[in-house]
């Protein structure tokens, strides 16, 4: 059921950029990238759950006025219960102003998730998430994001709140 949420969300969001861009100027590519605090939680199949802190960078560009490719990578700045987690991702993220300074956006691509500790083991899998970002000047904005990393071949998940400074350049 969330899965079908998320994926309308992106779907919604999709939909208006197709539309916007009839309105959009050519603009060349604009480059952007992040810095994260992500408290990464890992649930195991027997219901308990790790949660490491994480430093996560974001590299991206978008594509036009609605879409941005993105690269991302996590490592683990805090462990807890022992467990470490390293992530790297490809993300496409469609993306829509809601008010002046203000953009929704989704995210869906691929993520790989190697859990270290007695966690260990890989998570790789089809990643989603949705979020706001505010401007504060014309290169610098803030963002909260939720994305669902993954899920292992054993019901493991990984899944995580974000909060992020960016930059353009």
């Amino acid at each position: 059921m969330k899965l079908k949420f998320y994926f309308l969300i992106i779907s919604t969001l999709s939909a208006h950029s197709v539309l916007a861009q009839d309105e959009q100027q050519e603009t060349s590519p604009v480059f952007y990238g992040e810095i994260a605090h992500l408290p990464l939680i890992v649930k195991f199949p027997d219901a308990s759950k790790v949660r490491p802190k994480l430093s996560r960078i974001t590299i991206g560009m978008d594509i036009n006025e609605n879409w941005a490719l993105e690269g991302m990578a996590a490592t683990t700045v805090t462990k807890d219960e022992e467990v470490t987690a390293t992530m790297g991702g490809v993300f496409l993220k469609p993306h829509t102003s809601v008010a002046e300074d203000v953009e929704l956006f989704g995210r869906i691509g691929f993520n790989r998730a190697l859990l270290g500790g007695p966690a260990g083991g890989a998570v790789s899998n089809v990643a989603y998430g949705f979020g706001m970002q505010m401007q504060f000047t014309k290169d610098y904005y803030g963002q909260i994001d939720y994305m669902m990393y993954g899920r292992g071949p054993n019901s493991e998940s990984t899944r995580g709140l974000s909060l992020a400074l960016g930059v353009r350049f």
